[in-house]
C-alpha cells in the first residue's frame, strides 16, 4: 500500500461514520415528531365533557360544531379546549338591601349546566372561567335587584315566591349566556335579630287574628243554622198539631197500651178509667 492510498481510506471511514450519525439523528427527529404528533393530535374527551376546537390557520374557534366524548384526531398545531357539561353547583352568600335599605344576608345554591349546542360561542365570548365571569356576578345582580323591590318582611315571609321570581329572571339570563339553569335554591336568609323577632311577632299576631276571625265566622254560621233549624221545628210542630184529632190520639194510646201489656214487665192495667177513656197502667 502506497502513502497516497492511506488518506482516501480515512476519508471513506469518516464519511461512513457521518452517515450513521445523520441516520441516528434522523431517526430521533422522526421519533420526536411522532411523539409530538401523538400527544397533540390524538385527543381523548372524557365522559360528561365536550370539546371546542381552536384552529391556528383556519380562523380560530370552530363555531359550527362541538366535539363529544371519545377519541378525536386533530392537527398538532391546533388545540382542543375541553369543558365540563355535567350538572354543576355554585354556592354564593350575598348581602343585599331591601326597599327600605335594610341589609340582609342571603345564601343560595345554583344548579346549572353548559348548553353543548352553544359551547363554541361560550368559549369564544366568555371562556373557561365562566363561573367567575358570568355565573357569580350575574346571580348576585339578580338577587340584589329582586331584594331591592321587596321589604324584609316580604322576603322573609314569602320565601317561595322570592325563589320563584329569582328562577324566572335567572333562567332568561343564563340562556342568554349559553347556559341552562336547572334551579336556584334559597338556602338561608339572615336578618338582624331585632327585625327577625318583630317579623315573627307580627306573623304570630296575624295568625291569631285569623283564628279569631274564623271563630267569629263559625259562630255566625252556627247561629244561622240554629235559626233555620228552630224555624223548621216550629213549622213541623204546627203541621203535626193541625193533623192530630182526638180519635187519632185515642187510637195511638190504645195501640201503645196494647204493646205495653204484651211486655214481660209486671203491671196492672185498669181499662177505661183514664182521661179520654184510655187505660191506666200501674207498675207493681
Amino acid at each position: 500500500m502506497t502513502d497516497k492510498d492511506k488518506p482516501k481510506k480515512r476519508t471513506r471511514r469518516r464519511t461512513v461514520d457521518d452517515n450513521i450519525v445523520y441516520k441516528v439523528l434522523g431517526c430521533l427527529l422522526i421519533a420526536m415528531l411522532l411523539v409530538v404528533t401523538v400527544k397533540y393530535s390524538i385527543i381523548t374527551i372524557p365522559a360528561g365533557q365536550s370539546g371546542v376546537l381552536w384552529q391556528r390557520f383556519f380562523k380560530g374557534t370552530r363555531l359550527d360544531r362541538f366535539y363529544d366524548e371519545g377519541l378525536h384526531l386533530i392537527f398538532p398545531w391546533d388545540k382542543m379546549h375541553i369543558y365540563n357539561c355535567r350538572l354543576q353547583t355554585v354556592k354564593e352568600k350575598i348581602t343585599a338591601l331591601t326597599t327600605k335599605g335594610l341589609a340582609i344576608d342571603i345564601e343560595i345554591a345554583i344548579y346549572f349546566r353548559l348548553d353543548k349546542d352553544y359551547l363554541p360561542q361560550l368559549h369564544k365570548n366568555i371562556g373557561p372561567n365562566y363561573t367567575e365571569i358570568i355565573v357569580r356576578p350575574m346571580t348576585t345582580a339578580i338577587i340584589r335587584s329582586i331584594t331591592g323591590q321587596l321589604t324584609a318582611e316580604e322576603v322573609f315571609s314569602s320565601q317561595k315566591e322570592f325563589t320563584n321570581r329569582l328562577n324566572l329572571v335567572a333562567n332568561i339570563d343564563f340562556a342568554e349566556n349559553f347556559m341552562t339553569l336547572e334551579n336556584v335554591y334559597l338556602v338561608q336568609i339572615s336578618l338582624p335579630p331585632a327585625i327577625t323577632e318583630a317579623i315573627e311577632n307580627k306573623l304570630v299576631e296575624k295568625e291569631r287574628i285569623a283564628r279569631m276571625t274564623f271563630a267569629v265566622e263559625s259562630e255566625k254560621q252556627e247561629k244561622i243554622r240554629k235559626e233555620v233549624e228552630s224555624t223548621g221545628i216550629a213549622i213541623y210542630n204546627q203541621t203535626v198539631v193541625k193533623s192530630l184529632s182526638p180519635d187519632i190520639l185515642t187510637w195511638h194510646g190504645i195501640e201503645a197500651t196494647r204493646k205495653m201489656a204484651l211486655s214481660e214487665n209486671t203491671k196492672t192495667i185498669i181499662v177505661g178509667s183514664g182521661k179520654e177513656g184510655l187505660p191506666i197502667i200501674l207498675n207493681e
